[in-house]
């Protein structure tokens, strides 16, 4: 895909699936849905629910005000919960909020997915587990063909009937007005897929997450039941490779149980070419991350603490200063799940002893050379990173700080010497008191690797 909503759609027109790529390549395909993915959900049909006292449908109480407080100033009975652009019930004040009580009775037995398309806040708790409890003021994409839902799931039996709380507030509603959709899916796609993984040489999992313009993240997860439905197959099939069609960093609780992960961000109408060729070998996956991948949703600098905490305001705090990204994990000493600029080959590289060359004309500092060498058996690219250490100042300048990059394309056992010019301006810094760029004179040490995370230091460079 290319973008999914706001400003950055772009209709890709015809595409080539990953599936029928893969089919093209001559292999025995098995296919099996697994996950329907990050998409809207039928709405949960109004026969499976019933009041506290048995009637069929839910037993709803209305607010004044958003806080679900005070003497409810309206009660009904509701089959179920869908209301879109207005108040699902009449003479209610333009802040309110309501609460919709009863039981469920699932039609089958494993994993329930239960969502909702949403504009304004929303909890939902099954047999006394929260499903989920967040925020949207608008579930429609502005250009985009697609809705965005917020998901989650709960193990249930057949038959078993469970208590059910659905909580509204119209607190962050959007221009359009209160809306929400309680959807779900009762029937579980995993059990089906892990049969497929059972019969296959090589299981491959593709999952997604939508996202795009006036769609924020709450959370770094996958959504919905993709996580469950990974770890199952790994479960099943020991070769189970991963490929994350995804916005950003994703957390990755089964990274440990699979063989490899591919993070393939959103493409256009070529994507499943693409895809297909690097996991025949045809192509490799050459590129490096240019984020941080955390390890937890409270690793990194200015971590969200709104959505489901209300007690925060939904407010982020940018207080990390200069120490963006992958410089505030150096500086904190903290060990990401994957650094800035990490990436694999399928060859291997060796890198001699870095040579710095201090410059000095013009806006070029310095220009650092590195002999890479191919020492695996098939054609590769690496890409070598330099970054720079603390300038030789009083003021707070980070730790390292990349200063440039290049990437190398060698056939087996060949070797290349590869430079990268280091800037002044790099060596730079902005004094706000005097509202301009400074270059200290000194010595700034240069590192030499393949990530944040992974770097030899080279030499200096002498700026004058």
């Amino acid at each position: 895909m290319t973008g999914v909503e706001g400003s950055s759609y772009v209709d890709p027109g015809d595409f080539t699936t990953a599936v029928d790529a893969i089919k093209a390549k001559g292999a025995r395909v098995l296919f099996s849905q697994g996950t329907l993915g990050d998409v809207a959900l039928p709405t949960v049909p109004g026969d499976v629910f019933t009041t506290p006292d048995g009637s069929p449908g839910l037993h709803a109480e209305f607010f004044a005000g958003e806080n679900l407080a005070g003497t409810p100033i309206t009660t009904t009975t509701a089959s179920t919960v869908d209301f879109r652009w207005g108040n699902p019930v009449d003479d209610v004040p333009t802040k309110w909020s309501a609460r919709w009580t009863g039981r469920i009775t699932p039609p089958t037995t494993g994993l329930v997915r239960f969502s909702t398309l949403l504009s304004g806040a929303a909890k939902l708790v099954v047999d006394g587990t929260t499903v989920f409890d967040e925020s949207r003021f608008i579930w429609d994409s502005f250009f985009g063909p697609k809705e965005s839902a917020i998901n989650g799931v709960i193990q249930l039996t057949a038959g078993k009937t469970v208590d059910i709380t659905v909580e509204y507030s119209t607190k962050d509603v959007g221009f359009y007005g209160p809306s929400m959709k309680l959807c779900w899916q009762p029937d579980s796609l995993i059990p089906e897929a892990v049969e497929a993984a059972k019969k296959a040489d090589v299981a491959v999992v593709f999952v997604n997450n939508y996202s795009g313009e006036a769609f924020d993240r709450d959370d770094l997860s996958l959504p919905g039941d993709q996580n469950q439905l990974i770890t199952a197959v790994a479960a099943a099939n020991p070769n189970t490779v991963v490929v994350l069609n995804t916005s950003g960093p994703m957390l990755m609780p089964w990274l440990g149980k699979v063989k490899r992960v591919l993070q393939a961000w959103y493409q256009g109408a070529a994507g499943g070419t693409s895809i297909a060729n690097i996991l025949y070998g045809d192509a490799e996956p050459g590129g490096r991350l240019p984020v941080t991948f955390p390890a937890d949703e409270q690793q990194g600098p200015a971590t969200y603490t709104g959505g489901k905490n209300d007690g925060a305001g939904g407010s982020i705090v940018y207080d990390e200063g200069i120490y963006v990204g992958y410089k505030w994990y150096d500086k904190h000493h903290a060990t990401p799940l994957f650094p800035f600029g990490h990436g694999l080959s399928y060859t291997s590289f060796s890198h001699d002893k870095p040579r710095v060359h201090t410059l000095g004309r013009g806006d070029q500092a310095a220009e650092v050379s590195v002999e890479v060498r191919n020492t695996g058996r098939r054609p590769g690219s690496d890409v070598v990173q330099v970054y720079i250490g603390h300038l030789p100042t009083r003021t707070d300048t980070p730790a390292r700080t990349l200063a440039g990059f290049a990437r190398v394309d060698l056939e087996a056992g060949r070797r290349k010497s590869v430079s990268v010019t280091v800037s002044r301006r790099t060596l730079s810094y902005w004094d706000e008191a005097e509202n301009r760029w400074v270059t200290p004179t000194g010595k700034v040490s240069v590192y030499v690797g393949r990530s944040a995370a992974d770097l030899d230091h080279a030499g200096t460079i002498t700026v004058k």
